[in-house]
């Protein structure tokens, strides 16, 4: 028995470095040794007796997933190079090439059905297959998901500083706060533009976007941009959203009514976001270091991973 157990411990360390060889590309090689984790992963397949297949070619629109009794040992074996793909089991689902989000597997790992869940965190999922670049999902959206119901490709999990928000939400309520002399003089102005431009106005457009940027910058009530970095430069100093809020209140309350549903989107947005991070919000988690969405690799261990 006990030269058995050592020649499987021989066989699961050899499986291992195979595998770190196979894979030495992207697995760092300076200051740690992964071969004894490696090998503390790897599955001897002593004790499997079942093991999924799909269901026959021959078969379409079929809603059950077979499964047939295999004895212990006889796994088919799937490496880099070698073994069947008809015996995998995609995890997480998603990544499956079959994956489509209108059936769901069943609690017991075989049937599936159609998915009638509406539940706006049961389909979540980071939108990076192929079909979800139509989209152009944002880079919260390919870690977090596309929010259920939105069409713009945006997560509703960016920080309230994202460049990704439409920073003309406002623009018809910022349109109707103009009096009839700054309503003329905003036509008038846009006129000009268009006239030095050579350009023409699109249909029904009376006063550019642009030229209302600037006559709020020149009110003192921020343009869209200056809002963004106000509320960007307000979160370093840590400050919360709504005490940057309270903040713009004192200054001067027309500015809070020039961007009231751009305000408003990104207050029901943080909602969204605690009930997804446990009562944070994004910009709570990127001011205190908790979390910053980015795809370095940092080895921080001041120790060895196994003794």
């Amino acid at each position: 028995m006990a030269s058995e157990a050592k020649k499987l411990k021989e066989l699961r360390r050899k499986a291992a470095k195979a595998w770190i060889e196979s894979n030495s590309g992207w697995i760092p090689k300076d200051r740690y040794d992964f071969l004894d984790m490696c090998e503390a992963l790897s599955e001897p397949f002593t004790d499997v007796h079942y093991a999924f297949v799909p269901p026959p070619k021959s078969v379409k629109d079929i809603e059950e997933v077979y499964r047939e009794k295999i004895k212990a040992g006889e796994l088919p074996a799937k490496d880099p190079k070698t073994g069947d793909w008809d015996h995998v089991t995609y995890l997480p689902r998603w990544t499956d090439p079959d994956y489509t989000p209108n059936l769901r597997i069943g609690i017991d790992g075989i049937t599936t059905h159609h998915n009638t869940v509406r539940d706006a965190l049961y389909n979540l999922r980071p939108a990076v297959r192929l079909e979800d670049q139509i989209q152009n999902p944002t880079q919260y959206a390919t870690r977090f998901g596309i929010a259920d119901g939105r069409l713009d490709g945006r997560s509703r999990m960016s920080p309230s500083w994202s460049k990704t928000r439409n920073p003309f939400d406002d623009f018809a309520n910022q349109v109707d706060m103009l009096d009839a002399a700054e309503h003329n003089e905003a036509k008038h102005r846009t006129r000009e533009m268009h006239r030095a431009s050579g350009t023409v106005a699109p249909p029904g457009e009376a006063i550019s976007p642009q030229v209302m940027e600037d006559m709020l910058s020149r009110y003192g009530l921020l343009s869209n941009e200056q809002l963004v970095e106000e509320i960007e430069k307000a979160a370093k100093k840590g400050m919360s959203f709504e005490e940057m809020l309270d903040d713009l209140e004192r200054r001067n309350p027309r500015i809070m009514r020039a961007h009231r549903v751009f305000l408003e989107n990104v207050r029901n947005d943080q909602s969204y976001q605690r009930m997804i991070c446990n009562g944070l919000t994004t910009d709570e988690l990127i001011t205190t270091n908790t979390y910053l969405i980015t795809d370095d690799i940092v080895m921080d261990l001041d120790n060895d991973l196994s003794p």
